[in-house]
């Protein structure tokens, strides 16, 4: 007997369970990243050092004070917001990399959906064909047949729900990436917050930093006015008197034979014959009359007023230059400094260039520059040390032992300063006499001067740097205007060693500067009171710009004139040996 079966219509089951639904791709917006803190801290300006005592009113001056009391707030509120800022942009890195893995996890979970939407689409072909294979078979002939079409509907319906397994799996991986980047969109929007936070503190603090510099640019204009003033009160205002254009020039009058280079240039100065030599060739080239002197000269109060407040903050209202050279106009003066190949124009240097005017004291005659020029020269380091200095945590010292064969007189110190040297060694005042000392006051007495004001002992590292008063090791007999500011003396407003141990001060109280500091007697034959002290001073900040430098020589010269480490007795030097 022959059992037919007909075709009927493919089985709604059949081809019910065979159906696959497909799995959709799922886009997700990468997590927005959030931008780092965008406001920049503007810097402090650093206090200029002035020494100003005995030449300002007491009020200007407390004024002044105050002002640097706001600086150093200023520094350290700029320090916090600094670290503020830093430990913002941490957090948003931090956050930025958390994104971007969130964002690698969602474009692994895309990928694994298209791999398995392209494993359905390959399945329902399958289907497809299957049910458009005839269903229909005839028993037991096709037996075989029919068995066949069914054992590949089980293995169809097998890997559909392999598929609908991963589909779920997917779909909980698609759960989880979402919240976590929900999670982290928050996060995002709380950082942005806190960053708008932020720059709104940073730009107050910018405000207060511009009110800051406008109020410094008034106070160093001020001063600037009181400097000339204070220049000018005892000499007469001679210009350029004895100086003529063409043939034989007059030299402006020597301020000292011995004086060095000074200023706050940082990085290390030339030689002083470099620079002179420096000066002949520029002389011979372009066919003028170098005068090869050292010259500290002061910016006038209105060229002060020209500056904006952001290049008048910090800035010192006088300089030192290497030279001079008489305008054709009979009147004017332009201002020589040798520098290094690559050095970086100095601010009060761009002040007078920029139409600012300035002024120099020589021999009692007011001189006026209108144009300060550079001279190629000098060793070829820039502004910036080859290696900034560094003190270590408490910074060193270093006291050569007195000369035993010349009246056991002091011979020099050198210092590595810093705050912790400086909060570790309060300095002494002077306890002892050096050798020499009381010749110098009996000099002095012999001169028609005071025994008392005009002669002291020097300490070679200051009291206020940490020195010692007692340790002969570290006191030299002096003149009054060599230690300290004496309107007596011709040296008395740029050029002594108070001068230069405020400034030290001032760079490493304000700016927690590094500085090398040296100081050595300079004495002429087996005397034992020095004709000069060389000084020797490099500093730096911690970012390494140079915070201060100078390579000068502080005059032992008594406000008549008479330097006391020159001085004879029957053409004999003195004062030697064991002279008191």
């Amino acid at each position: 007997m022959t059992m037919t079966r007909h075709r009927p219509h493919p089985s709604p089951f059949l081809r019910r369970a065979l159906a696959v639904i497909s799995v959709a791709l799922l886009a997700f917006l990468p997590s927005v990243g959030v931008a780092a803190a965008d406001t920049a801290v503007l810097a402090p300006p650093r206090p200029g050092g002035l020494d100003l005592g005995g030449q300002l009113d007491p009020k200007f001056l407390a004024e002044l004070k105050a002002i640097e009391t706001r600086v150093l707030q200023e520094q350290e509120q700029s320090r916090q917001l600094n670290q503020q800022k830093q430990a913002e942009e941490a957090k948003i890195q931090a956050h930025n990399q958390k994104s971007g893995a969130v964002r690698q996890k969602a474009a692994g979970w895309n990928g694994k959906a298209a791999a398995l939407n392209q494993e359905t689409a390959a399945l329902q072909v399958r289907i497809n064909a299957h049910n458009a294979r005839p269903n229909t078979f005839r028993l037991p002939q096709q037996q075989a047949a029919y068995m066949a079409y069914n054992a590949e509907a089980a293995q169809l319906r097998s890997e559909q729900s392999q598929i609908q397994a991963k589909q779920n799996a997917l779909n909980a991986e698609k759960a989880a990436t979402t919240a976590e980047q929900n999670q982290i969109t928050t996060e995002g929007q709380q950082l942005d917050r806190e960053k708008q936070q932020l720059n709104q503190r940073i730009t107050a603090h910018n405000n207060g930093i511009t009110t800051l510099q406008s109020q410094l640019r008034t106070m160093l204009e001020q001063t600037a006015a009181a400097l000339q003033e204070a220049a000018t009160a005892p000499q007469n205002n001679g210009a350029a008197a004895g100086l003529t254009a063409g043939g034989d020039q007059g030299r402006p009058a020597r301020v000292s034979a011995d004086l060095g280079r000074a200023g706050n240039d940082g990085g290390d100065p030339s030689s002083p014959k470099a620079i002179r030599d420096a000066l002949t060739k520029y002389g011979e080239a372009n066919g003028v009359t170098v005068h090869p002197q050292p010259v500290r000269v002061l910016l006038t109060p209105g060229t002060v007023q020209r500056l904006t407040p952001g290049k008048a903050a910090g800035l010192s209202p006088y300089r030192s230059y290497d030279g001079l050279i008489l305008n054709p106009d009979n009147r004017t003066f332009t201002a020589l400094e040798v520098v290094a190949p690559g050095a970086a124009p100095d601010p009060v240097s761009q002040a007078i260039n920029d139409g600012g005017q300035a002024t120099a004291l020589v021999d009692g005659r007011m001189l006026n520059l209108i144009r300060v020029q550079s001279v190629p020269g000098g060793r070829p380091t820039g502004r910036r040390p080859e290696k900034p200095v560094d003190c270590g945590p408490q910074g060193w010292d270093k006291i050569q032992d007195t000369d035993p064969a010349n009246g056991h007189r002091a011979q020099g110190i050198t210092a590595c300063l810093n705050r912790g040297y400086l909060a570790s060694h309060t300095g002494t005042a002077v306890g002892a006499q050096p050798p020499g000392y009381l010749w110098a006051q009996g000099f002095a007495t012999t001169k028609g001067l005071s025994p008392t004001r005009d002669i002291n002992a020097c300490h070679l590292l200051a009291k206020q740097l940490g020195g010692s008063g007692s340790d002969l090791r570290n006191l030299s007999p002096c003149a009054r205007g060599a230690n300290a500011s004496q309107r007596s003396s011709q040296q008395y407003r740029f050029n002594h060693m108070a001068m230069w141990e405020q400034q030290v001060r001032t760079v490493i109280d304000a700016g927690d500067a590094q500085v090398m500091y040296r100081v050595t007697p300079r004495y002429s034959g087996n005397r034992t009171v020095p004709t000069g002290y060389h000084v020797s001073i490099q500093g730096t900040y911690p970012d390494g710009t140079p915070a201060i430098g100078l390579n000068a020589v502080v005059p032992n010269i008594l406000s008549n004139g008479y330097n006391l480490g020159t001085q004879t007795d029957a053409g004999a030097p003195v004062p030697t040996g064991g002279t008191a």
